[in-house]
């Protein structure tokens, strides 16, 4: 479906303010989402060009079609409805992120919610897929400062 710009911008800053949300709460509650591996995996691959696409440009699309796309729709057709294909779709897409730790898993979970709600409420894969790039852009964003000012 076409999405309005105003739409998708709507998305981004709900996007914006749950990473705030979640950055503060870790803070606070020192929690390690266990993005180590996925820090040391970036500054290892030469180049990092490589790990850009695939991070923003080929997880995005693959992730959003599988999961918000093919299973969402199966899902969404079944006995569980909107409400349950989001919670089962993002509980499958946390699943898959074996390199974090339980709470990081828990983040991508939270994550696949939001994402989750945006395709339903927008009846559009390219909100959801915005949203997976710019959550993945503005990690590599960080990752890149990390290593920038480590060395």
């Amino acid at each position: 479906h076409e999405v309005r710009l105003r739409t998708l911008f709507k998305w981004m800053g709900i996007l914006m303010a749950f990473l705030i949300l979640v950055e503060l709460a870790g803070e606070l509650l020192r929690i390690d989402l266990g993005g180590d591996s996925m820090i040391a995996l970036f500054q290892t691959t030469h180049p990092a060009w490589l790990f850009w696409i695939a991070a923003v440009l080929a997880a995005p699309l693959f992730e959003e079609v599988m999961f918000r796309g093919l299973l969402f729709r199966g899902f969404q057709a079944s006995f569980l409805g909107t409400g349950g294909t989001v919670v089962l779709t993002s509980l499958l897409w946390a699943a898959m992120h074996l390199q974090y730790n339980l709470y990081g898993m828990g983040f991508i979970a939270a994550t696949g919610i939001l994402f989750g709600t945006a395709r339903a409420r927008t009846g559009s894969l390219l909100v959801p897929m915005a949203l997976h790039a710019a959550l993945n852009f503005s990690d590599l964003l960080l990752y890149t400062m990390n290593s920038a000012g480590a060395s």
